[in-house]
């Protein structure tokens, strides 16, 4: 009975990895896309510098 639930134990761990593995190629893809749209080059003023703390 305990090889049972080792195996079950296993296809779950795996099921999680690859679904793990989707998300991150699909944020991977996100961030790609987002970046794109920015513009060259960002400037900062001491008003944004303010509103990040």
């Amino acid at each position: 009975m305990p090889n049972f639930f080792q195996s079950l134990l296993l296809v779950i761990a795996g099921a999680t990895e690859n679904e793990l593995a989707r998300q991150v190629k699909y944020l991977k893809v996100e961030n790609q896309i987002l970046r794109s749209r920015l513009p060259k080059r960002i400037t900062i003023t001491p008003r944004n510098e303010l509103r990040r703390c």
